[in-house]
Formats: C-alpha cells, sequence, structure tokens
C-alpha cells in the first residue's frame, strides 16, 4: 500500500509538475499568440497606410497623367499650328529666293556682257600700247645703232689716222737712225784715219823729240773727247728710236683696254720705263768717261770699228737693276760687254691667293721686265734671268681668254 501511495504521490507530483509545465507552456504560448497578434496588427497598419499611400499616389498619378494628355493634345495643336505656319514660310521663302535668283542671274548676264566689252577695250588698249612702245624702242635701237655706228667709224678713222701717224713717225725714227748710223761709220772712219796717221806720227818722233808725247796725247785727247759726245748722243737716240718702236705695239694693245684698273699699270710702266732710260744713259756715259781715260793710244784705233756694237751693248745691257761686266782681252784692245740680269728681289713673291688686280699687276710687271728690256736685235746678248714659278704658270693657264688677251 505504501508502495501505491509512494506511487499515487509520485504519480500526482508528476501530474502536478506536468500540469504547471502545460500552463507555463500555455501561457507561452498565450504570450507568442499576442505577440504575433500584435505584429499581425502592426503589420496591417504599415500595410494599410501603404495601401493608403498607394491610392493617394495612384490619385495624383491620374490627376497627373490626365494634366499630360492636356498637355500633350495642347502640344499636338500647337506642333500643327507651327508646322502649318512653317510650311507657308517655307514657301513664301522659296518664291523669294526663285525671285532673287533670277534678279541674280539677269544682274550676272549683263555684268558678263559688260565685262567682256571692257575687256575688248582694255585689250585693244593695250595692243595699241605695246605697238607703239614697239615702234619707239625700234627707233631707239635705230638711233643707237646709228650713232654707234657713227661712233665707230670716227674712231676707226681716227685710230686710222693715229696708226699713220706713228708709222710715220717710226719711219722716220728709221731713217733718222740710219743717217745717224752712217754719220757715226764715217766719224769712226775719220778718227781712225787720224788715229792711225798720228801714232805713225807719234812712233816716228818719239826717238827724236820725247817731249811730244804729251802734247800728242792732249791733241788725241781733244779729238777722243768730241767723238765721244757723238756717242752719248748716239746712245741716246737709240734709245729714243728703241722706245719709238716700241710705241706702235703698245698703241695696239692699249686700243682694246677699255678699264681704268687696266690702264693705271701702263702709266706706272712708262714711268719706271723713263727712269730706267736714265739710269742707263748715266751708267752707260760713266762707262765710257772711264774707258776714255786709258792713255793707250792703240787701243782706240784698233777697237774703233767695233765701238758702235759695245756702245750700244753697253745701252742695252745696262736696262736692269744689276749688271754682269765681262771683260774680252782681243789683240789690240779690250771690249767692254755689259749683260742685263734682273735680281730674284725685283719683284714681290706672286701670290697666287691675292686679289685679281694685284695678280694682273705682278703679271704686268713680269712682263715689261721680261719684253721691254732693251738688246741688240742682231746678236740678242742681254738675257733677262727671272724665276716663273710653276704656281704662276698654273694662275696665268685658269685665266680666262678675256684676260690674258689684255
Amino acid at each position: 500500500m505504501e508502495n501505491l501511495r509512494f506511487a499515487y504521490a509520485a504519480a500526482q507530483e508528476k501530474a502536478e509538475l506536468a500540469i504547471e509545465r502545460a500552463a507555463r507552456v500555455k501561457e507561452a504560448a498565450w504570450a507568442r499568440f499576442n505577440t504575433e497578434q500584435n505584429q499581425r496588427e502592426a503589420t496591417e497598419a504599415r500595410l494599410q497606410a501603404t495601401l493608403d499611400d498607394n491610392r493617394r499616389e495612384q490619385t495624383k498619378l491620374r490627376e497627373e497623367y490626365q494634366r499630360l494628355q492636356a498637355a500633350n493634345t495642347q502640344m499636338s495643336e500647337a506642333q500643327r499650328t507651327a508646322q502649318t505656319e512653317q510650311r507657308k514660310q517655307l514657301e513664301a521663302l522659296e518664291k523669294l529666293a526663285e525671285r532673287r535668283v533670277a534678279a541674280e542671274s539677269e544682274k550676272r548676264k549683263e555684268d558678263e556682257v559688260r565685262a567682256q566689252y571692257l575687256l575688248g577695250v582694255q585689250r585693244k588698249l593695250q595692243e595699241a600700247e605695246i605697238r607703239a612702245k614697239k615702234e619707239e624702242l625700234q627707233r631707239t635701237h635705230d638711233e643707237s645703232t646709228a650713232k654707234a655706228r657713227a661712233e665707230h667709224d670716227v674712231e676707226l678713222l681716227r685710230l686710222k689716222e693715229e696708226h699713220a701717224q706713228a708709222q710715220a713717225t717710226h719711219e722716220r725714227a728709221v731713217a733718222e737712225r740710219e743717217e745717224r748710223l752712217r754719220q757715226l761709220q764715217a766719224d769712226q772712219e775719220q778718227f781712225r784715219t787720224q788715229a792711225s796717221s798720228r801714232t805713225q806720227m807719234s812712233h816716228s818722233t818719239s826717238s827724236r823729240v820725247p817731249s811730244r808725247t804729251s802734247a800728242e796725247l792732249s791733241v788725241i785727247s781733244t779729238v777722243i773727247d768730241p767723238v765721244l759726245a757723238k756717242l752719248d748722243r748716239l746712245t741716246d737716240v737709240m734709245h729714243q728710236m728703241v722706245q719709238t718702236n716700241q710705241r706702235p705695239s703698245e698703241f695696239t694693245d692699249s686700243h682694246d683696254k677699255t678699264t681704268r684698273a687696266q690702264n693705271s699699270p701702263r702709266s706706272s710702266r712708262t714711268k719706271s720705263s723713263t727712269r730706267a732710260s736714265t739710269s742707263t744713259s748715266k751708267r752707260s756715259s760713266k762707262t765710257r768717261t772711264a774707258r776714255s781715260k786709258k792713255p793707250d793710244d792703240d787701243d782706240w784705233g784698233s777697237d774703233s770699228s767695233s765701238s758702235s756694237d759695245s756702245s750700244q751693248d753697253e745701252l742695252e745691257g745696262q736696262f736692269g737693276t744689276a749688271a754682269q761686266t765681262k771683260n774680252s782681252d782681243t789683240g789690240s784692245g779690250t771690249r767692254v760687254v755689259v749683260q742685263a740680269m734682273i735680281p730674284h728681289d725685283a719683284l714681290e713673291k706672286f701670290d697666287e691667293r691675292g686679289p685679281l688686280d694685284d695678280c694682273v699687276n705682278w703679271w704686268e710687271r713680269f712682263m715689261y721686265y721680261a719684253t721691254m728690256a732693251p738688246w741688240d736685235e742682231k746678236t740678242r746678248i742681254v738675257q733677262l734671268r727671272m724665276r716663273l714659278s710653276g704656281s704662276l704658270k698654273d694662275w696665268c693657264a685658269q685665266l680666262p681668254n678675256s684676260t690674258l688677251s689684255d
């Protein structure tokens, strides 16, 4: 029984515990139900508010849609009205443009006709002006040609006259030279005869009257002095004749030179020729004076036949700035031969890179020394010794023909 009691008590406790647990579960279930109910009510309230908002939005959208439809209808009507007006304006503009194009085309045609007329008139004026200019140029050319031809004829006549005068002067100089040479030969023959006669007389009377030797020597010196004076005059005359012979060639060369720069070296060359001739005559007179002081009478008698040649050689050999004297002893006298040598420093060193005027002046001075020095035309004893460098030859070879001819 006690076991039953204990079992009943235990079962009752378990039933109470189960009732309590069921009550707690029920309370929790009601609490959860209430919570869910509250949440559902809140959700329904939110949904109802949302529905109310949606209804209000729908109402607004419907009203907006109605306004947009009304505005669209108005815009469609305005667009149709604008299109109609634009079409009308375009038609009016097209008509106006057609009228303006027609007017412009008419005006352009008139301008083209006017321009063609003006071009024709201008072309005629230009052709007339060109013909007038051509006629004027032809007339000027004819006048200048006639004037140049007349000047050329006058210049040619003047040159011919000057050439004839120069040739006549040259012929007169040659005739005078021949006459003076003949006179010199006659004087030499006379002097030889007088010297030989006086020499014979001096030899025949020297043993008897020794005191007459000084007197005869004085007489011989008085005879020799006039002959030496004549020789001096002869050398001067021959130098003048050499210059006269060179003038025709210089005349023919100078009449082709037209520029002042090419004529200036010739004037300087003439001045140097004058100075050279003066120094030449002075040196020749000094040489002859020294030779005339020899007391030997036989020298003058035996060498009288070669006195003219030696004097001419002295005149022509002493042209250069330096001279080399050679004494050749003969059987009865002494012959003095003066051989000209132009030293290497007579001209400055040739500069092939210098200006053309300086090169031309240097070449003209070189040609002056090489060709203008007087010498004996028969024996040509004078030898011009100058260095002609290869650079000068190359420079002369590259010169144009016009410069070489000048």
